[in-house]
C-alpha cells in the first residue's frame, strides 16, 4: 500500500495552509479595512477642529454682544459692517467709547492659545431714535473652516419713556 504525500514531505493536503492566492486576498481585505479606518480619523480630526473654531467663535461673539450690551445707551452711533472691517484696521482692543463720547470701532480680532485669529464685526442700526438694532458675527479667520465656524447674535436697545427723565442707560 502506497500512501499519497505531498511531494515536499507534507502530510495530508488538508492540512498543507494558506496558499498564496488566500494571502493575497487576506492582505486586500485588511488594506481596504485599514483606509476606512484611517479616513474616519481624518474626518474626526478635522471635524473637531471646526468645533474647536465653532466654540471660540461663539465665545468671543457672545462676549462682544455683552460687552456692547454694557455701553450706555447715549453712546451707542449707528455704523459698522458684517462684511468689511470698519475702520479698516485689524484692532485686538475691545470696542471703547472715543473721547467724543461714542463707540468709535464696529470689530475685534482675538488671538486665542490652541485655536487662532477669531475675527468679531457688529453693526448697530438705528430703528428711531430711541431704538437700536445690534447685530453680532463671529468667525475663524482660518479659510477651511471659516464657514463652519460662524456665529450669529441679535438683540436690540431701547431708551424707554419712563426712563428718559433720568436718561437712557
Amino acid at each position: 500500500m502506497f500512501s499519497r504525500r505531498h511531494p515536499c514531505g507534507g502530510g495530508d493536503q488538508a492540512q498543507r495552509g494558506f496558499t498564496l492566492v488566500e494571502v493575497l486576498i487576506a492582505l486586500v481585505l485588511l488594506s481596504i479595512g485599514l483606509i476606512a479606518v484611517s479616513n474616519l480619523m481624518i474626518v474626526a480630526a478635522s471635524t473637531n477642529i471646526a468645533a474647536n473654531h465653532a466654540t471660540a467663535a461663539a465665545s468671543e461673539g457672545s462676549e462682544a454682544m455683552e460687552m456692547l450690551k454694557a455701553i450706555p445707551f447715549k453712546n451707542l452711533r449707528a455704523g459698522g459692517s458684517l462684511v468689511n472691517d470698519s475702520p479698516s484696521t485689524n484692532s485686538t482692543d475691545p470696542p471703547v467709547i472715543s473721547t467724543a463720547g461714542v463707540l468709535d470701532k464696529y470689530n475685534l480680532y482675538r488671538q486665542l492659545d490652541g485655536v487662532g485669529l477669531i475675527q468679531v464685526r457688529w453693526t448697530i442700526t438705528a430703528v428711531d431714535t430711541k431704538t437700536f438694532f445690534i447685530d453680532v458675527v463671529a468667525q475663524s479667520t482660518v479659510p477651511l473652516v471659516a464657514a463652519r465656524s460662524r456665529a450669529e447674535f441679535t438683540t436690540f436697545r431701547t431708551c424707554t419713556v419712563s426712563a428718559a427723565p433720568m436718561g437712557c442707560p
